[in-house]
């Protein structure tokens, strides 16, 4: 029962229409949503049992937010749940680091939410990723300049700050985890689709790194620099690719190459 919710939330607004990299972006919001509002969970009731109540009432706010997000993915707001993501993340550990202190290392939070943010949005999104980049990095600042002092503050025995700082190290490890799995699972999927390719088509490894570069929008130079191979050479290659794959452009490699894919993902 539980597996099948978490399988139906965690594709909220994916029609079946998008690209299998765009799909599997809104699964992580998704997925990411839920992981966050489970973590806001978990620390509202250690604060509940610290009868903190103010930092309880904070990370309330917090899990609702996530929801709110889920909501907006179900009705495909991408951008905005991608940003509320971030923003709500970076408003809630600045909030809780600055109310407890430095020793529970909850500004370790915010280091997370740079690889997150830049994994959320796509290369036509660059304004809001690097708005969203700066955001946890301002906070990070800010706490540093004001030496963690806020209007209210809480004072937690050592030994509850020792547990704060441990929880908060095994749950990085968690978002990490999590982080590198996404990229894995498209990786994977890259590399079965050109392993197809391979399959049908006389490639060769070279010409199947290439077509890999190609598809991310990289004009030949960049190709070169990357591969550290001529462009001549790119463009030989690349001349290569075209005939064993019947296609005369550029744009039509692309498009064989996401039609392709999209027989893979079926």
């Amino acid at each position: 029962m539980l597996k099948n919710w978490l399988q139906k939330v965690s594709t909220l607004g994916i029609s079946g229409d998008e690209k299998y990299e765009d799909a599997k972006k809104i699964e992580f919001a998704n997925k990411i949503s839920c992981f966050f509002s489970v973590i806001a969970f978990f620390y509202m009731g250690v604060f509940m049992a610290l009868k903190s109540y103010w930092l309880m009432s904070l990370l309330f706010a917090n899990t609702m937010t996530y929801f709110i997000c889920l909501k907006l993915n179900h009705l495909r707001r991408f951008k905005a749940t991608n940003c509320l993501i971030i923003a709500n993340c970076t408003v809630a550990v600045y909030l809780a680091s600055a109310m407890i202190d430095r020793a529970a290392n909850g500004h370790f939070f915010l280091v997370i939410l740079i690889p997150l943010a830049a994994m959320l949005f796509n290369q036509d999104q660059q304004r809001l990723k690097w708005g969203c980049l700066v955001l946890p990095i301002a906070a990070f600042l800010c706490l540093e300049v004001t030496e963690y002092h806020f209007l209210y503050h809480v004072i937690f025995p050592e030994k509850i700050l020792r547990l704060l700082a441990m929880s908060v190290f095994l749950i990085t490890c968690i978002i990490l985890y999590i982080m590198v799995n996404f990229y894995k699972d498209i990786f994977q999927h890259v590399r079965q689709t050109l392993d197809q390719a391979v399959s049908i088509y006389p490639l060769t490894e070279r010409e199947v790194e290439i077509i890999t570069i190609v598809i991310q929008g990289k004009k030949n130079k960049q190709i070169g620099k990357e591969l550290f191979i001529q462009e001549a050479t790119v463009k030989n290659h690349l001349n290569s690719i075209y005939k064993k794959l019947a296609v005369k452009s550029r744009s039509e490699l692309m498009a064989k190459c996401l039609a392709m894919n999209t027989r893979s993902m079926k």
